[in-house]
Protein backbone atom coordinates (compact mmCIF):
# COMPACT_ATOMS: atom_id res chain seq x y z
CA UNK A 1 0.00 0.00 0.00
CA UNK A 2 2.43 2.33 0.75
CA UNK A 3 4.66 1.78 -2.29
CA UNK A 4 1.23 2.42 -4.31
CA UNK A 5 1.29 5.70 -2.44
CA UNK A 6 4.65 6.38 -2.98
CA UNK A 7 4.33 5.90 -7.36
CA UNK A 8 1.15 8.15 -7.21
CA UNK A 9 2.60 10.93 -5.09
CA UNK A 10 5.74 10.92 -7.80
CA UNK A 11 3.53 11.24 -10.24
CA UNK A 12 1.46 14.12 -9.03
CA UNK A 13 5.38 16.07 -8.43
CA UNK A 14 6.42 15.18 -11.68
CA UNK A 15 2.93 15.90 -13.38
CA UNK A 16 2.33 18.66 -11.16
CA UNK A 17 5.27 21.45 -12.72
CA UNK A 18 3.92 19.85 -16.59
CA UNK A 19 0.16 20.34 -15.93
CA UNK A 20 0.22 24.16 -15.07
CA UNK A 21 3.19 25.20 -17.75
CA UNK A 22 0.94 23.74 -20.18
CA UNK A 23 -2.27 25.55 -18.59
CA UNK A 24 -0.56 29.06 -18.29
CA UNK A 25 1.27 28.63 -21.86
CA UNK A 26 -2.22 27.40 -23.81
CA UNK A 27 -4.13 30.52 -21.54
CA UNK A 28 -1.69 33.17 -22.15
CA UNK A 29 -4.10 35.35 -24.26
CA UNK A 30 -6.96 34.92 -21.69
CA UNK A 31 -4.37 36.12 -18.76
CA UNK A 32 -3.71 39.58 -20.94
CA UNK A 33 -7.20 40.02 -21.93
CA UNK A 34 -9.64 38.30 -19.62
CA UNK A 35 -10.59 40.16 -16.24
CA UNK A 36 -12.84 36.94 -15.22
CA UNK A 37 -9.54 34.82 -15.65
CA UNK A 38 -7.03 37.06 -14.44
CA UNK A 39 -9.08 37.13 -11.00
CA UNK A 40 -9.70 33.49 -10.90
CA UNK A 41 -6.10 32.64 -11.67
CA UNK A 42 -4.25 35.14 -9.94
CA UNK A 43 -2.64 33.28 -7.27
CA UNK A 44 -0.30 32.17 -10.54
CA UNK A 45 0.18 35.25 -12.51
CA UNK A 46 -0.15 38.07 -9.79
CA UNK A 47 2.80 40.07 -10.06
CA UNK A 48 4.29 38.97 -13.26
CA UNK A 49 4.31 41.33 -16.81
CA UNK A 50 1.76 38.81 -18.65
CA UNK A 51 1.88 40.96 -21.67
CA UNK A 52 5.86 40.84 -21.93
CA UNK A 53 6.54 37.23 -22.43
CA UNK A 54 4.43 34.19 -22.09
CA UNK A 55 7.62 32.63 -20.27
CA UNK A 56 7.22 35.19 -17.70
CA UNK A 57 4.36 32.66 -16.38
CA UNK A 58 6.44 29.74 -16.13
CA UNK A 59 8.26 31.28 -13.18
CA UNK A 60 6.20 28.59 -10.70
CA UNK A 61 6.35 25.15 -13.00
CA UNK A 62 10.10 26.10 -13.16
CA UNK A 63 10.68 26.71 -9.52
CA UNK A 64 8.58 23.73 -9.06
CA UNK A 65 10.86 21.56 -11.44
CA UNK A 66 13.71 23.09 -10.02
CA UNK A 67 12.85 21.90 -6.06
CA UNK A 68 11.83 18.51 -7.70
CA UNK A 69 15.18 18.35 -8.98
CA UNK A 70 16.94 19.35 -6.09
CA UNK A 71 15.08 16.41 -3.72
CA UNK A 72 15.77 14.17 -6.07
CA UNK A 73 19.78 14.87 -6.55
CA UNK A 74 20.37 14.89 -2.98
CA UNK A 75 17.92 11.74 -1.96
CA UNK A 76 19.22 9.11 -4.98
CA UNK A 77 22.56 10.38 -4.82
CA UNK A 78 23.13 9.89 -1.20
CA UNK A 79 26.23 8.26 -1.77
CA UNK A 80 28.15 10.12 -4.34
CA UNK A 81 28.03 14.13 -3.11
CA UNK A 82 30.81 15.38 -5.39
CA UNK A 83 28.45 14.46 -8.05
CA UNK A 84 25.62 16.32 -5.92
CA UNK A 85 27.69 19.09 -6.11
CA UNK A 86 28.69 18.97 -9.55
CA UNK A 87 24.93 18.69 -10.35
CA UNK A 88 23.88 21.28 -7.98
CA UNK A 89 26.04 23.85 -9.44
CA UNK A 90 25.07 22.69 -12.88
CA UNK A 91 21.22 23.36 -11.87
CA UNK A 92 22.54 27.15 -10.51
CA UNK A 93 24.46 28.22 -13.32
CA UNK A 94 21.86 26.92 -15.93
CA UNK A 95 19.02 29.00 -13.79
CA UNK A 96 21.24 32.55 -13.66
CA UNK A 97 22.18 32.34 -17.55
CA UNK A 98 18.95 32.45 -18.12
CA UNK A 99 17.95 35.19 -16.12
Amino acid sequence: MSSLIAIMMCCFLVGAPAFISEFLYQNHELAIKDSQFRATHASYISGFRVRANVLNLMYYPIFLFRRLAFAATITLLANYPSLQLGLISLQTLAVSRGT
